[in-house]
């Protein structure tokens, strides 16, 4: 995953200290865009302006800019009970993780989407250093799908190899009456 959009955004634009690198000789070639449709009324008469653009510059910025996924892997074993009012769920990018993948010198992270689906109600992710928990680095305790915005961190955070990111997605299941099982339908 090199970009994201969801329902609600508006268009996001990195800093201008950093650019999504790609080209050369050492990257793929080949860039795919992959979308997910929700048009549970089967409508006919919508109109398609489904897309991305990017900006091709000679001049590279002085940062490289990447994704981050970090929570639940969309699974059927993930397994939300029906008649809940708060059911926590979270993914762990645990520190043996960040240490054989993170550069010496961390990461900056200037930026952060939360994303779960309907019953998804409030989301955070967690940042645990040496131990000590640091500030949060998102949270939305009004999470609504319907607006996933990337939205820009009020500080950009350094996060340094051995540090663990907790992301714990709460969901809200009170309308239910069966199990609600993980996967990539908007009602999953």
């Amino acid at each position: 995953v090199i970009a994201a959009w969801a329902m609600g955004a508006t268009p996001f634009v990195y800093p201008e200290e950093a650019g999504l690198p790609f080209g050369g000789p050492t990257f793929n070639p080949y860039i795919m865009l992959e979308i997910h449709y929700n048009n549970p009324e089967k409508r006919g008469d919508w109109i398609d302006s489904s897309g991305i653009q990017f900006f091709i510059v000679s001049d590279l910025r002085p940062n490289d800019a990447g994704v981050i996924e970090l929570g639940l892997e969309y699974t059927d074993k993930m397994a939300i009970p029906p008649g809940q009012d708060s059911f926590p769920l979270s993914g762990y990018c645990v520190t043996e993780c960040t240490a054989v993948s993170l550069p010496p010198e961390g990461i900056l992270v200037f930026g952060s989407q939360l994303h779960t689906h309907l019953t998804g109600i409030r989301v955070r992710t967690r940042h645990i250093r040496n131990g000590h928990e640091l500030p949060e680095l998102n949270w939305d305790n009004h999470y609504s799908t319907h607006f996933q915005e990337i939205r820009r961190l009020k500080r950009v955070v350094n996060v340094l190899p051995g540090d663990a990111l907790i992301t714990t997605c709460d969901y809200e299941t009170l309308d239910r009456d069966n199990v609600t099982l993980g996967g990539f339908a908007i009602s999953d």
